[in-house]
């Protein structure tokens, strides 16, 4: 079971990594920019497609406060 997760995962990645901008149809549901000391800066993009899961994974990551 994990490697067809892991397989529908890859693949969920790989599509994104090949989409065109232009012809983009996803939604920018939240942007966060995150400027540390007005030298760091760190942005993120959660999508309509994004599971709660990754979207949550990702403001984790952007917020975290690194030296």
């Amino acid at each position: 079971m994990a490697a067809r997760r892991w397989e529908l995962d890859a693949h969920r990645r790989d599509t994104l990594a090949d989409m065109d901008p232009i012809r983009f149809t996803g939604r920018v549901v939240r942007r966060v920019v995150v400027i540390d000391s007005e030298m760091t800066v760190r942005e993120v993009s959660i999508y309509d497609f994004d599971s709660k899961r990754a979207a949550a994974a990702k403001l984790r990551t952007v917020l975290s406060i690194t030296t």
